[in-house]
């Protein structure tokens, strides 16, 4: 439970509660640098129990999506990696927030995948739908172990928007 000599991880050691939520929360935005494509079934993919995680001005961060219901602290192994992204406007994601690609909303932040930090960030989205439209099916490549890699709509300098957004399931404090 101990990060370092006398000091708590506050998820973990439940001083912090699951479902707590800013009161008021500044929109991220940026543009796209690289689109991906890639999609594994296979991945096992952790989510970090932190439900919050910081993004600086200038910070290139991944946007992954699944459609596995996935969670912080939970395992999932079907993941779309869409691409990535230079923040133009930093400040604080929240899980639960609505993020869309060139205006078109994708799905919520589910959680962050520290795995390759700190080369960049994973920011992973549940999203029912696997961008309908979006992705153009059948994939251009695909090898025997799962993976694949799908033509997706975006492109790069399309906008990034991370916020809370009007159908917000987090509980939002009173001003």
């Amino acid at each position: 439970m101990k990060l370092s000599g006398d000091h708590l991880e506050p998820y973990k050691a439940g001083v912090v509660p699951d479902h707590w939520a800013y009161g008021r929360i500044r929109e991220i935005t940026g543009k796209m640098v690289a689109i991906s494509g890639l999609c594994t079934n296979n991945r096992k993919v952790e989510l970090i129990l932190p439900r919050t995680r910081s993004l600086s001005k200038y910070e290139i961060a991944e946007i992954c999506a699944t459609d596995c219901n996935a969670e912080p602290g939970k395992t999932f192994n079907d993941l779309l990696c869409i691409g990535f992204f230079e923040v133009e406007t930093g400040g604080q994601i929240v899980v639960g927030e609505s993020v869309a690609i060139a205006n078109e909303p994708i799905g919520r932040v589910a959680g962050f995948s520290d795995l390759h930090y700190p080369n960049h960030l994973n920011i992973v989205i549940n999203s029912e739908t696997w961008f309908t439209g979006i992705v153009r099916k059948p994939p251009m490549k695909s090898w025997e172990n799962g993976a694949s890699v799908f033509n997706i709509d975006f492109d790069i300098a399309d906008s990034v928007s991370i916020c809370l957004g009007s159908r917000s399931t987090i509980p939002v404090c009173a001003p």
